[in-house]
C-alpha cells in the first residue's frame, strides 16, 4: 500500500517498503485502458525523474495497487 501524490497532471505512488521508501510515477494509456508505475527517485540520479518539491498528497488514505487498475 502507498499514499497517492498529485503533481500538476502527474500521479505518484509513495510507499515505504522493506526499510526503502519506493516512489513510482503513475503512467496511464486511456487507449489500452491500463496503469503502469515507472520508478521514480528524489535523487539527482540523472536516469531518474525526481519527485518535484510541490507534490501534494491527493490520497488521505492508502491505495492499494489493484485501485489504480480502476
Amino acid at each position: 500500500m502507498g499514499k497517492l501524490l498529485s503533481w500538476g497532471d502527474a500521479l505518484f505512488l509513495v510507499r515505504y517498503d522493506g526499510g526503502k521508501l519506493q516512489i513510482q510515477r503513475v503512467s496511464i494509456d486511456a487507449e489500452e485502458k491500463k496503469a503502469s508505475l515507472c520508478p521514480c527517485t528524489v535523487n539527482s540520479d540523472s536516469e531518474a525523474a525526481a519527485l518535484p518539491v510541490d507534490a501534494c498528497l491527493i490520497a488521505a488514505k492508502e491505495v492499494e495497487d489493484v485501485n489504480l487498475a480502476m
